[in-house]
């Protein structure tokens, strides 16, 4: 990917970030934020109840005032079988209710009214548009482009009016103990379509992930439904943007997120690397970050691209809450080694203590982050030749 495309793609990316942090509602957390309580329990981040009150809040509120519902009052009928019903049940259990997945399964909107005045107010002919759509959808799913497949199937079954979906699993032939994720969708006219949602359970590993690695449904990152921990996969399309100080500015903007982060900088074989560590509140999870960044030595503003494949360096990670620990993350070769926990409590970032590992290719560049680290003041290393552990 040529340098202009990939700033390009950091500005809007910076831009959703941004639109995030506008319309996502300002109560992300409760509790006295700050108080020696919080600091020492933790708190209860937004919670699915909370969140669908909210909903129908703004909802009766638009039948009020302009005397239609924002969202449909009729609901999707989704049934959902086999083993993710017991990992979104684990998932529930895990997050003490905080994320209630059968609640969001039962509270998503049925499209039909929104789907038949589309139709009727563009003129749309189904029997031209849906084999066209099919068709693209298909050469997508072709490409392993997911999301692209996933969002025209989505777009045809919204036009061909969703009556009630289905998930369920099938063997992946010739992978022993892997199952991959189909989704039929029945519609009120028509016959009913079946496809891939490109997710692959990996029951020997306990994993959720796509065919190509690249997270579920291609969004970066990967769930572990023994541990209840999301990670993200090497080839995630966030490795496309590269990194800008932006990114980190306009998070802090809202709510969802409460977070530190340091950054230790030096100079080694004729680049600018970064490595940036990250900790606090993410969405609902605790989690911490470990990021391996690097640019043309002189280079202006704040933008790094992310390691290439031969930059990467094999991390681990735990993350502590006072003295429990969160989680841990193994050594893994990787260039931004996450942890995100699926947790009943969220938790103020100065409470949380990560203890990382990096093991660098020489003892000179594993030097200069040590140094580099030490100017910091909040960082303390440990070094064993080109193995550095710290603690932050």
């Amino acid at each position: 990917m040529n340098k202009i495309l990939q700033r390009v793609m950091s500005v809007v990316l910076s831009l959703v970030i941004l639109c995030g942090a506008v319309i996502v509602p300002g109560y992300a957390t409760t509790g006295e934020a700050g108080s020696d309580y919080v600091y020492d329990e933790g708190h209860t981040p937004l919670t699915t109840v909370q969140f669908v009150s909210y909903c129908d809040t703004i909802n009766n509120a638009f039948e009020a005032l302009l005397g239609i519902k924002l969202i449909p009052e009729e609901k999707l009928k989704v049934e959902v079988n086999g083993f993710l019903n017991e990992i979104l049940a684990g998932i529930t259990e895990s997050t003490g209710s905080v994320v209630d997945c059968q609640l969001i399964i039962d509270s998503l909107p049925s499209l039909k009214g929104n789907s038949n005045e589309i139709k009727s107010l563009l003129k749309i002919d189904m029997s031209v548009v849906d084999p066209a759509l099919k068709k693209m959808a298909d050469e997508y799913y072709a490409q392993d482009n997911v999301i692209a497949g996933f969002v025209i199937t989505f777009l045809r079954a919204y036009l061909k009016t969703i009556d009630s979906c289905e998930l369920y699993s099938v063997p992946v032939e010739g992978e022993n103990g892997k199952f991959e994720l189909f989704l039929t969708v029945n519609y009120e006219y028509g016959e009913p379509d079946g496809f891939s949602t490109g997710i692959v359970y990996d029951s020997v590993n306990g994993t959720l992930n796509s065919k190509n690695n690249t997270g579920v449904l291609d969004l970066g990152f990967v769930l572990d439904t023994e541990d209840y921990l999301i990670s993200t996969a090497v080839n995630s399309w966030q490795r496309n943007f590269g990194f800008t100080m932006v990114y980190d500015i306009f998070c802090y903007i809202t709510k969802i997120f409460d977070y530190v982060t340091v950054r230790v900088k030096f100079e080694y074989d004729n680049r600018e690397w970064m490595v940036q560590l990250w900790k606090g509140k993410y969405l609902v999870a605790p989690g911490g970050e470990i990021g391996i960044y690097t640019r043309e030595i002189g280079a202006p503003g704040t933008f790094y691209n992310c390691a290439a494949d031969e930059d990467m360096m094999v991390m681990s990670m735990k993350l502590y809450h006072h003295d429990d620990l969160l989680f841990e993350m193994e050594p893994t070769l990787h260039w931004w080694l996450t942890g995100f926990k699926l947790h009943p409590k969220a938790y103020a970032p100065e409470s949380l203590t990560l203890h990382g590992t990096i093991d660098f290719p020489t003892v000179e560049m594993a030097n200069l982050f040590v140094t580099s680290a030490a100017e910091t003041g909040e960082i303390k290393t440990t070094q064993n030749g080109a193995n550095v552990a710290f603690v932050w």
